[in-house]
């Protein structure tokens, strides 16, 4: 069987009802015990603070997703959060934030290591921006996270808005993608590809973002690179760019080796290991399994010595 038929074939299969939980609201036995309550069947994963949930029918109306006492995300997303979290107290630029979960799941991660970061985000829809301040004010994050309307592929200028002037211990670049590693959520996904978007348009315009985030990297901080693709275009094919001209002054670390993953628990560490490709890169779908069923991510990480 091809690559193409094992994707196409996995697209096929129900994707898993996770959950994380957002320690700024509540611990994690409390938030077992409201998705308990709910009766939606919660079961541990791996990873802290997170459930695969048995009967999930009745999340969207239990209010808990509203409330931001639970975040609905794959465990391939929760697990890139996790590498990439920001150390306590440290300042961190997001750039593609959407509607705000990662941010949510970066900033519960570093709790979790000790405190929060200060979090500049930025994304150019402004009905997201919008979205996500408000998930900000629920989620109990709003006094250390900025939401700020703005292109990422212009954050190399000098005429900045404040909130994302100056330099960062860690930029987390979550690009616009294929989205093919969500097929099972998303199965619209496979129609709306056209060759030459993955080919070219897409590619170009996650280089242009990789290379404009660099240029608020510190010198010693890190930069990080993440796409929900299974595609070799938009991901090593991007770095390799990357590294071979703005990214010059950057050089290829293991996700591994940032904070977040000595912070795990073995189970969890070796659920990472499993995603960890030869190339020193994550990618999610290695992890895959019938058992464990996991969207397709893909996470590089560099970092800025010069």
């Amino acid at each position: 069987m091809g690559p193409a038929c094992a994707l196409a074939l996995r697209a096929l299969e129900p994707a898993g009802p996770y959950v994380a939980g957002d320690v700024l609201r509540n611990g994690p036995s409390q938030t077992e015990g409201l998705l308990r309550r709910a009766g939606l069947s919660p079961r541990q994963t791996l990873l802290p603070v997170s459930w695969i949930l048995s009967s999930p029918a009745g999340l969207a109306s239990s209010g808990l997703v509203e409330t931001c006492d639970a975040v609905p995300c794959d465990l391939a997303s929760q697990a890139v959060a996790w590498l990439c979290s920001p150390e306590p107290g440290s300042s961190l630029l997001e750039v593609g934030q959407g509607r705000g979960t990662k941010t949510i799941l970066l900033q519960s991660a570093a709790a979790q290591r000790g405190g929060t970061a200060r979090v500049s985000a930025v994304e150019v829809d402004q009905a997201k921006v919008r979205l996500a301040r408000s998930r900000m004010e629920r989620a109990g994050l709003s006094d250390v996270t900025r939401c700020v309307c703005w292109d990422g592929r212009e954050l190399d200028g000098e005429s900045l808005p404040s909130a994302l002037s100056g330099e960062f211990d860690r930029v987390f670049v979550d690009a616009p993608c294929s989205g093919t590693g969500t097929m099972r959520r998303h199965p619209e996904t496979a129609w709306a590809l056209e060759p030459a978007s993955v080919r070219d348009a897409l590619p170009a315009m996650q280089l242009a973002i990789l290379s404009s985030a660099a240029a608020r990297v510190r010198v010693g901080g890190t930069l990080c690179y993440a796409t929900c693709s299974l595609l070799k275009e938009e991901d090593e094919a991007v770095v390799d760019a990357f590294l071979s001209g703005n990214g010059a002054g950057f050089s290829p670390v293991d996700p591994r080796t940032l904070g977040g993953y000595g912070s795990l628990p073995t189970g969890a560490r070796q659920l990472v290991d499993a995603m960890a490709t030869d190339d020193a890169t994550i990618r999610t779908a290695r992890a895959d399994s019938e058992g464990l069923p996991l969207d397709g991510h893909f996470l590089a990480a560099f970092r800025r010595v010069r």
